[in-house]
């Protein structure tokens, strides 16, 4: 049995533990839902909820439950919004415990999917330093930088655009998160050696102020391994100076365009590239330049106001 927090309030879960999960309070006999059965798992020190189904479509008839799709290996967090409801049967009938909102039901716990055994990392890394800087929270997820790793923010079932920004720091995975309003979810994804792209890890963020946005991230950002030092606001202002500090490893030349006329050239020093000057208002774009090729690569994207 594992012990974990819900609610300010210490709570256990006996494997298996069924929870059915709904857009809805209400559960009326013999309707048919979407379900899933969840076990807590626990991983180095990382403990969180497992879901063992994926989507099963579920009834529950005169007390008996009947299953209409088989168990597979896909696991998920399900969104913030959806209820969390757990069912113990008795002699008679299934009874209603822990009803809770699945965002409150696992705030603060990471869901931690078996897959994450795979990337060959100490399960420790799935516990990340955070911090605060200005109006970002900073996390540092040791070892994953070196294995690919990339961050996704989601609330509501959508991608957030413009709230996480992902980049290696030698060996590790470092994410600037600039939360939303409202639940939202950050997940860790990495690709496994099928070229599959998977969620290796999940974290509740919570519920949040507006805060500035990050900038549009390319992928090539990614595939270069490339290192954004400054500026880390995403909200520039025009005519005012900045200085940015970026490292492109392999990239020829780099610097800002907008509306296709550069407006500040930066200077390389190895795999470095750093300039300062004043940016236009409009659609800004830091590029670079691979393999002597004439034409540009857009790596980030600044919404200059």
């Amino acid at each position: 049995m594992t012990i974990h927090e819900v609610g300010g309030v210490i709570r256990s879960l006996q494997p298996p533990a069924e929870i059915f999960i709904s857009d809805s309070k209400q559960f009326v006999k013999g309707q048919w839902l979407v379900s899933h059965v969840w076990n807590t798992v626990k991983i180095g020190d990382a403990t969180g909820l497992l879901d063992c189904t994926a989507a099963c479509t579920r009834s529950i008839t005169n007390g008996k439950l009947t299953d209409r799709a088989r168990i597979n290996e896909e696991f998920f967090l399900p969104e913030p919004g959806a209820f969390a409801t757990r069912y113990i049967p008795d002699e008679s009938k299934y009874g209603l415990v822990d009803h809770l909102p699945v965002a409150t039901a696992l705030a603060g716990l990471p869901i931690v999917y078996p897959i994450a055994s795979r990337t060959g990392l100490d399960p420790a890394a799935l516990q990340p330093a955070m911090s605060d800087s200005g109006p970002f929270k900073r996390l540092v997820f040791k070892g994953f930088g070196s294995v690919g790793a990339w961050s996704q923010l989601t609330s509501e079932g959508s991608t957030v655009n413009r709230s996480t920004l992902s980049q290696s720091d030698g060996k590790d995975l470092v994410v600037w998160i600039a939360p939303p309003a409202g639940p939202s979810c950050l997940n860790i994804w990495w690709m496994d050696s099928k070229g599959k792209e998977r969620i290796v890890a999940s974290y509740p963020i919570g519920l949040n102020t507006a805060s500035p946005k990050l900038p549009t991230i390319y992928k090539i950002f990614g595939e270069s391994r490339s290192e954004l030092s400054e500026p880390i606001a995403g909200e520039l202002k025009a005519d005012e100076p900045v200085t940015f500090r970026i490292r492109i490893p392999g990239a020829d030349s780099a610097g800002l365009i907008c509306n296709d006329q550069p407006v500040v050239h930066l200077q390389r020093n190895g795999d470095w590239f750093f300039g300062r000057g004043t940016v236009p208002q409009g659609k800004v774009c830091v590029c670079a330049q691979f393999g002597g090729k004439s034409y540009w690569h857009g790596l980030l994207l600044y919404d200059v106001r």
